[in-house]
């Protein structure tokens, strides 16, 4: 599996790559960062040089995380025009939500934030800062998973079907 995310991004959410490479050492203890996290120009001409690079190789990944909605809708038609099927080849899932994905076949998995608890969230935060003149450094909104239907099992020989 890997994180796909513009340089900037990555640059800019150090707290994304760790948890994401926490996450994956935890199964997987020999996975380096670097092998995880892969990163492009931003450009859409960037993603698809790198997924180029990555899908030119003997062994192509069975599992991408991609931020950002449209850079995941690139990588979906990218991969689907080559004849990867998602998610019988390829499972796929976005780090960013939007009611945009309610109109993707088939429906990303991806992380959504509840709007009512972050509306909340805000709304306390703010009349803290009103009532004391302070607010807290920082509050941890964690994003709500949703399944969709880009995600599959990898084959019990850790491979999906090669295709070039």
């Amino acid at each position: 599996f890997h994180l796909i995310l513009g340089e900037e991004s990555a640059r800019k959410n150090p707290q994304c790559l760790e948890a994401f490479v926490a996450a994956v050492q935890k199964r997987e203890p020999d996975r380096k960062e670097e092998d995880l996290v892969l990163t492009y120009d931003q450009s859409p001409g960037g993603l698809k040089a790198l997924l180029e690079k990555l899908y030119g190789q003997a062994e192509k990944p069975t599992g991408l995380c991609v931020a950002l909605v449209s850079r995941y809708i690139l990588t979906q038609g990218w991969l689907q025009a080559r004849g990867f099927r998602i998610p019988g080849d390829v499972s796929l899932i976005c780090r960013d939500g939007d009611d945009l994905m309610d109109c993707i076949i088939p429906a990303p998995a991806h992380y959504a934030y509840r709007t009512e608890i972050y509306g909340h969230r805000l709304a306390r935060a703010i009349a803290t800062l009103i009532e004391t003149g302070r607010v807290k450094d920082h509050t941890l909104l964690v994003p709500e998973f949703v399944k969709g239907d880009s995600m599959g099992p990898v084959p019990k020989n850790g491979k999906k079907q090669q295709r070039n």
